[in-house]
């Protein structure tokens, strides 16, 4: 590797490319709205589980309870990014889900109602999908002193902070995950302390707005447009199915397991203050090691192969020997989110890189579309075989077989994009 050049690290062009204005376009920005999807993909599960038990046992209001299931469809708000980009404009499509993220981020902190919060969740979740897609796609069909690699691993570590951020958050307890707080608090009162979370959302809001209006357009003029020429099609729906289940998967693990101390805790043993510190403790080092360790390190085969199939090994470990190596286990699994977080890497540089002349907007917003509709997939297929597997006892122990095999899909994917790139360079 001695030939490799210290261009290579992120963390150089980054500082060498990006002005003020671009850290704030580039890094705050898509930080902040992440931490937004993050907290409404976070709560949009729960949300629907606590409608269906209404609707299961037939409380007063359940059919009313049935209509959140409706709010899936808005899922698939990505699969129209690009017709509404031709329609009225990439920027401005941009700019409309940055404006809608925002405000329904902030009406879900005014604590309203709990159908109303799941809507405004899943229109958060469909709205990102649009964003990401209309913002990525912006940035690969233009010319910048970063690579198309290097665009797509500054939103990546964007996210990965986001995810930092929202389990610092969690951890103060300015949300309802109880289990995360470090203080007693007075049950009685908890609601009214969700309260507090406004004196936050509010400016965070504001600022998420102000950005892309105040300096989007300055920053926008530094760009070239590329040659469009005509829309290479070859493997375009296999690209996107890849990278979109796997990413799916991702979501799913993380958001029911490995972002969860008591999740880890119910098949460790463990306490949950150490779980937390130890889970911010790695993320922070992946954050670290994708701007410091040379692209061309990270998107080596070889250690795409060894990571992922380490992963399985300790995902396996922690689903079946849990209990008996309680801390360590735990360890394991925690180190191992450094290797979902590239993962997240391999599967968007894939889906965002790879063709000349790809439609890179739809590409984006497809993958994002089909990685909510698995992610939602396996959340109910783990919840009806944890939870619900009180009422339905043919469901009774079948979360660990799930979550196993949601794995093996994860690594499967990962692989294959390693045999599609194989099978293009040698085109």
């Amino acid at each position: 590797m001695d030939d490799i050049k210290n261009e290579d690290l992120l963390f150089d062009k980054l500082l060498s490319s990006l002005n003020f204005k671009g850290l704030l376009i580039h890094i705050v920005l898509p930080l902040l709205l992440s931490l937004f999807f993050i907290e409404s993909l976070r709560a949009y599960v729960p949300g629907i589980y606590i409608q269906l038990f209404h609707v299961v046992f037939q409380d007063e209001g359940w059919e009313f309870s049935l209509l959140s299931l409706l709010t899936m469809a808005l899922f698939a708000l990505p699969l129209f990014t690009k017709i509404l980009s031709k329609k009225f404009g990439t920027e401005r499509i941009m700019l409309v889900s940055i404006i809608l993220i925002s405000l329904s981020r902030l009406l879900i902190a005014c604590r309203i109602s709990a159908i109303i919060e799941t809507t405004l969740a899943a229109l958060t979740i469909g709205v990102y999908g649009m964003y990401v897609g209309t913002y990525i796609g912006f940035l690969l069909t233009n010319k910048t002193k970063l690579s198309n690699t290097d665009k797509v691993s500054t939103f990546i570590i964007s996210f990965i902070a986001a995810v930092l951020l929202d389990f610092l958050i969690r951890t103060l307890g300015f949300t309802l995950d109880i289990t995360l707080t470090t203080w007693p608090i007075d049950p009685l009162n908890w609601t009214n302390y969700q309260y507090l979370w406004l004196i936050f959302q509010i400016p965070l809001s504001i600022i998420v707005i102000l950005i892309p209006i105040l300096y989007w357009k300055k920053v926008a003029k530094e760009y070239t447009p590329l040659d469009s020429g005509s829309s290479e099609k070859t493997g375009k729906n296999l690209i996107a199915a890849v990278s979109g289940v796997g990413l799916g998967i991702i979501w799913f693990l993380e958001f029911n397991i490995l972002l969860y101390a008591n999740a880890i805790a119910q098949f460790t043993s463990t306490n949950y203050f150490i779980m937390n510190c130890i889970v911010i403790a790695v993320i922070t080092l992946t954050c670290f090691l994708l701007l410091t360790i040379r692209k061309r390190l990270i998107l080596n085969k070889i250690l795409i192969i060894v990571s992922n199939l380490l992963f399985a090994v300790i995902f396996i470990v922690f689903l079946y020997f849990g209990h008996l190596l309680t801390y360590l286990a735990s360890i394991l699994i925690s180190i191992s989110l450094v290797f979902v977080y590239f993962d997240i890497f391999y599967l968007l540089e894939f889906a965002g890189t790879k063709g000349k002349k790809m439609n890179k907007i739809r590409m984006i917003s497809n993958v994002f579309a089909i990685s909510f509709g698995v992610f939602l997939l396996f959340s109910f297929l783990y919840d009806f075989t944890t939870d619900w597997s009180f009422t339905i006892r043919s469901f009774r122990d079948m979360g660990p077989p799930i979550l196993l095999i949601s794995v093996i899909i994860l690594v499967a994917m990962t692989l294959i994009t390693l045999v599609y790139k194989k099978r293009r360079d040698e085109e």
